[in-house]
C-alpha cells in the first residue's frame, strides 16, 4: 500500500473518531444533530471513494488478504450507517436517544476497525465513551492503593503484593484469549460497567495499572508511589469529564486544552494534599513543587500516550516528574 493511501485511510478513521466523539451523551447539544448527519453523510461519501481504491489494490503482493479484511471492516461500518442512522422528526429526547444508541453500535465497528488498521500500522485513537461509573472506580482504587502504601504494606512488602498481582493480571489476560466464554463473562458480567469497549480485545486497563504499581514499588520510595496513585485516581476521571463536556480546543490524540488543564490542576492538587497529609515532613515549598511537577509530567504523558496505555504511562510518568523535582531541590539546597 502507497503512503499517499496510508494517510487518506489515517485521515478518514480519525474523522470518524471526531465524529463519534461528538457524539458523546455527555456533551450533545440540541443543535447538533443537523451538523452530525451533514458530517455522516460527507464521511460515508469518503468511505465509498476509499473503498473503490481498497478494491485496486487487493492484488498488491502479499497484502491481497490484510486488505480484504480492511474492505470489510469498512463495508461493516458503512451498512451501519445506512441502516441505524437515527430518524428524522423525532422529539429532542427521542433524537439524543437515537444517535447516543447509534453511537454504542458505531463504537464496535470502529474498535474492529483499529484492529485491522494496526496491521499497516495506522495508528488512531481509542474511543473512551463518557463512564461515570469507571470515574468513580479511578477514585476509588486511587484511594485504595493510598492507604495501602501508607497505613498496610512496608516498601519490601509492596513489592511483592504488587508482583503477585502482575502475575495474576497477566493469567487472566491469557486465559481470556485462550477461553472466549471467559472473556465474555469477565466484560459482560463482571466489568461491564466500568469497561471501555476496546478492552474485549486489548489488554485491559486495569492490567497496565497493576504493571505500573510493581514498577513503581520496585523503583520509588512511598511518598513518590503515593503521589502517582493520586494523579492517576483523581486527575485522570477530572480531566475526562471536563474535557468531554466543555472541550473546545483540541490537541492531540482526542484530548482538549480544557481537559489537559485540568488535569495539571486537579493532580497537582492532589499530590499536594496528600504529601501533607502523609509526608509533611517535605516541607510545603518543596511539596507544592514536586506536586507541580509529578501533575505536569502525568498531563503531558496522558496527551500523548497514544500507543500506550495511559494507566501504565500516566503513573510512571508523574513519579518521574516529581523524583525529578526533588533531584533539583536536593541539589539547590547542597549548592
Amino acid at each position: 500500500m502507497t503512503p499517499a493511501m496510508t494517510m487518506e485511510i489515517e485521515q478518514v478513521a480519525l474523522e470518524l473518531h471526531k465524529v463519534l466523539r461528538d457524539m458523546d451523551p455527555a456533551q450533545w447539544r440540541d443543535d447538533l444533530e443537523a451538523t452530525l448527519r451533514d458530517r455522516m453523510a460527507r464521511l460515508s461519501e469518503r468511505m465509498t471513494q476509499l473503498q473503490a481504491k481498497l478494491s485496486q489494490w487487493k492484488d498488491a503482493a502479499g497484502q491481497r488478504a490484510e486488505i480484504e479484511a480492511l474492505s470489510q471492516r469498512w463495508n461493516s461500518l458503512q451498512e451501519l450507517i445506512r441502516e441505524h442512522m437515527p430518524r428524522v422528526g423525532l422529539s429532542n429526547m427521542e433524537i439524543k436517544q437515537e444517535w447516543a444508541s447509534f453511537r454504542k453500535q458505531m463504537l464496535g465497528a470502529y474498535e474492529d476497525l483499529i484492529g485491522g488498521l494496526g496491521r499497516f500500522s495506522i495508528h488512531v485513537p481509542h474511543l473512551r465513551p463518557t463512564n461515570y461509573m469507571r470515574n468513580l472506580y479511578h477514585v476509588g482504587n486511587g484511594l485504595m492503593i493510598l492507604a495501602l502504601i501508607e497505613f498496610i504494606l512496608s516498601p519490601r512488602s509492596m513489592i511483592w503484593v504488587a508482583g503477585g498481582f502482575c502475575v495474576f493480571v497477566w493469567t487472566l489476560e491469557i486465559t481470556r484469549r485462550i477461553w472466549p466464554r471467559f472473556n465474555d463473562f469477565l466484560m459482560e458480567k463482571v466489568f461491564h460497567k466500568v469497561a471501555h469497549p476496546h478492552e474485549a480485545v486489548h489488554v485491559n486497563s486495569a492490567t497496565w495499572y497493576v504493571n505500573a504499581l510493581f514498577l513503581l514499588s520496585l523503583t520509588c520510595p512511598p511518598a513518590i508511589c503515593a503521589m502517582a496513585v493520586v494523579v492517576l485516581g483523581f486527575a485522570d476521571p477530572a480531566a475526562a469529564i471536563i474535557g468531554r463536556r466543555f472541550g473546545r480546543h483540541r490537541l492531540v490524540n482526542g484530548r482538549s486544552l480544557e481537559g489537559s488543564f485540568t488535569f495539571w490542576v486537579v493532580g497537582a492538587i492532589a499530590a499536594l494534599v496528600t504529601l501533607q497529609i502523609f509526608h509533611p515532613t517535605i516541607g510545603f515549598g518543596s511539596a507544592l513543587l514536586m506536586s507541580l511537577g509529578a501533575a505536569l509530567a502525568g498531563a503531558l504523558a496522558e496527551l500523548f500516550s497514544q500507543r500506550i496505555d495511559d494507566n501504565l504511562s500516566i503513573p510512571l510518568a508523574s513519579a518521574a516528574g516529581a523524583s525529578l523535582v526533588a533531584m533539583v531541590l536536593s541539589w539547590l539546597m547542597g549548592a
